[in-house]
């Protein structure tokens, strides 16, 4: 449990949150906040021992103190995809190769029906496997959501005195509160939700080709 962050904005009320861990296999290197009472790096080795205890197949790297990981800035990990570009472990160097010369990942947004996804997922990381990629590295899951205008009008938060009327209807005009007319209006309170996956464009073709059998009216996303 934590106390209240300002995570949105400075002037808002702070919303409800809850932290989750990731789900297993999402991402293959975890990482792990340890605080000391001192100097951390005494505590190194402990560190270790017990890491190696619950996870003995885990590897420890990229060990720094909080100091300097706030240090750490664009220049850096450019200059680190550059070094390993030539690391001995095939995905790390071929990932670093394809962020350095803009070989981006392809994308499609997921907007057929949620029962549509499972079988789409299943059958894509089959085709991910068989272009010679491991698909635990090379076939992403992303959900993205936010709401446009956090403290945006609404007429329940609204004071009456600052709430908006406007007179509705032709033949038998009413005067409504704004919300209850304007679709533009109730568009700017509610939140919106995005999910996409991500591939390597070498397969682009036979994943595109399922995505539209899966779903006939859907459209590529953006990074297509």
């Amino acid at each position: 449990m934590v106390g209240d962050v300002k995570e949105d904005a400075l002037n808002t009320p702070v919303p409800p949150y809850v932290y989750t861990c990731l789900a297993a296999g999402w991402w293959p290197d975890p990482e792990y906040v340890v605080a000391t009472a001192g100097d951390p790096r005494p505590m190194l080795a402990a560190v270790r021992q017990v890491v190696r205890r619950l996870a003995p197949q885990r590897a420890i790297f990229g060990v720094s103190t909080i100091a300097e990981h706030l240090e750490i800035d664009d220049s850096d990990v450019i200059f680190h995809l550059k070094q390993w570009q030539r690391s001995p472990d095939r995905v790390l160097s071929d990932l670093s190769r394809r962020f350095v010369s803009r070989r981006l990942f392809k994308a499609i947004d997921l907007d057929m029906p949620v029962d549509e996804r499972a079988g789409f997922l299943e059958a894509s990381r089959a085709v991910i496997a068989c272009g010679g990629f491991a698909p635990e590295y090379y076939f992403i899951e992303d959900r993205a959501s936010d709401v446009p205008y956090y403290g945006y009008y609404t007429a329940e938060g609204a004071e009456p005195r600052t709430r908006i009327y406007v007179e509705d209807g032709y033949a038998h005009p009413q005067i409504r509160e704004i919300s209850e007319v304007s679709e533009a209006v109730r568009g700017l309170q509610r939140g919106y939700e995005l999910n996409r996956v991500c591939f390597p464009a070498e397969v682009k073709d036979e994943i595109y080709r399922l995505y539209h059998n899966a779903s006939p009216h859907s459209t590529i996303g953006k990074g297509a």
